[in-house]
């Protein structure tokens, strides 16, 4: 393993490049929604009607002079959302310098950073989901009860899920991702352990740790159902700043790294002499779009 220059993590790029990598391998969303750089922090979500897609007319034979049906949202109430900073600050002090230890308490406090960060918009953004859901199902739609090993029922819990979803095939929705809690993760893995035949799930079932309460799993479509509005700053990301410029270029598609969403910033102190402040932090959050593909199910048996 090569030996990395002295203050390595105290030049901003290479920090900027390491929390980067980090940040996407652990951070799930990032990879399964489109982002959407938000430079006023600040969105709306627009809930449309039940009755919209009643008054929308069938698509018509494109001919000569035919106006084709307009898609209509009805009047949509609207949710005030927006972004939300979060970050930590790190001290490298003169003597960790003396003693040669600035790169290896520079990796761990990022590293650490961002494992916080990550559980921090992990909660949010599910929580997003939950505030933006068009649906919820619970027993009374038939759901059983994961809390009782002799009721738990995951096979036909996915046919009901998969079923309310798509409404049939009328929603244009189809159910793909569902999380869950570790307690829920692990009671249906159990379950589906108890049989001798396979099940193949048609659906991606994902453990969130901590991040939903045991009994209430969000399930997710398939199609562009919500995005991240995030803002990153390019005087602290030259992530971003190399995006911009390439925007400009018309060469965004040839750039080979992740898509910016962290800042950093280095700051030498000028109180303290040979100490260097270390600045980390993102803004983001979940604008859901699609509230229909968006659905919550209460496991509890209530």
């Amino acid at each position: 393993m090569a030996v990395l220059p002295a203050n390595y993590y105290l030049r901003e790029h290479n920090a900027e490049v390491y929390v980067q990598e980090q940040i996407h391998k652990k951070l799930r969303f990032l990879n399964e929604l489109d982002m959407q750089d938000n430079v006023t922090g600040e969105f709306t979500q627009y809930i449309t009607t039940a009755e919209a897609d009643d008054i929308t007319g069938d698509p018509v034979t494109l001919a000569e002079g035919v106006e084709f049906n307009e898609i209509k949202f009805g009047k949509p109430s609207e949710k005030r959302g927006a972004t939300i900073p979060k970050g930590f600050m790190f001290t490298v002090t003169s003597r960790m310098r003396r003693k040669g230890r600035e790169n290896l308490n520079c990796r761990n406090f990022l590293t650490k950073a961002v494992s916080r960060m990550v559980q921090f918009y992990d909660k949010q953004f599910l929580a997003q989901f939950q505030a933006g859901a068009g649906s919820a199902l619970a027993a009374a739609d038939g759901i059983s009860d994961w809390d009782d090993s002799t009721a738990i029922d995951p096979i036909k819990d996915e046919i009901l899920i998969t079923d309310a979803m798509s409404q049939g095939g009328d929603s244009g929705f189809e159910a793909a991702t569902v999380y869950l809690s570790r307690a829920d993760y692990l009671a249906r893995q159990l379950y589906l352990t108890s049989f001798n035949a396979k099940f193949d799930s048609t659906l991606n079932y994902v453990p969130m740790g901590s991040a939903l309460p045991t009994g209430t799993a969000v399930v997710r479509a398939g199609e562009p159902v919500a995005n991240i509005e995030k803002y990153t700053d390019p005087d602290y990301s030259s992530v971003r700043k190399a995006e911009l410029a390439a925007e400009k270029a018309g060469t965004l598609e040839q750039l080979e790294f992740p898509e910016s969403f962290m800042n950093i910033w280095v700051n030498d102190t000028q109180d303290k002499p040979g100490e260097t402040r270390i600045f980390v932090w993102a803004e983001a959050n979940v604008n859901v779009t699609e509230p229909k593909g968006i659905m919550t199910v209460n496991l509890s048996g209530s």
